[in-house]
C-alpha cells in the first residue's frame, strides 16, 4: 500500500480519490485554519503529521530526524493554491508568494526521497 503526503490539501478531495484508490494518507498541510481544521475533523490524522505548510514540514522533520525516518518513501499529493491560478483569484500565478510552493514541495520530496508524486495544477488561459 502506498502511502501519502496530502499537501495543500484543501478540504481532501485527494484523500478521498487516493484512499478509494488503496492509498493510505499519513499526514497533511493546509494553510487554512477553517480548512485544517475540517479536513482534521473529517480525516482524524494525528496531530504530529498535522501541518500548516510546507516550510513547516520541511522545518519539523530537519529538526527531528525519527519524524525524518517515519516519512521516508512516502509520495507526495499536492493541489495548488487556488489563490494565485484559479480564475476565481487573482492570476498572479508565479509572480505571487504562494505561487512558488512548487519549489519547496520539491525540496520536500528530495528530503523524502518520495517515489512519486501527484500534482493538480490549474492552467489560466486567458
Amino acid at each position: 500500500m502506498h502511502r501519502f503526503l496530502d499537501l495543500c490539501s484543501g478540504v481532501g478531495c485527494f484523500h478521498m480519490g487516493s484512499e478509494l484508490a488503496g492509498m493510505q494518507c499519513v499526514g497533511f498541510a493546509e494553510i487554512d485554519k477553517k480548512l485544517a481544521a475540517r479536513y482534521q475533523d473529517v480525516y482524524s490524522i494525528p496531530k504530529r503529521y498535522s501541518f500548516n505548510s510546507v516550510s513547516e514540514i520541511i522545518q519539523a522533520i530537519t529538526e527531528s530526524p525519527e519524524l525524518l525516518l517515519e516519512l521516508q518513501e512516502i509520495a507526495v499529493e499536492a493541489g495548488f493554491p487556488c489563490t494565485p491560478w484559479s480564475k476565481s483569484g487573482d492570476q498572479t500565478g508565479k509572480n505571487h508568494e504562494k505561487g512558488m510552493i512548487f519549489w519547496e514541495i520539491l525540496e520536500l520530496m528530495t528530503l523524502l526521497n518520495s517515489p512519486f508524486f501527484i500534482f493538480c495544477v490549474i492552467e489560466n488561459r486567458l
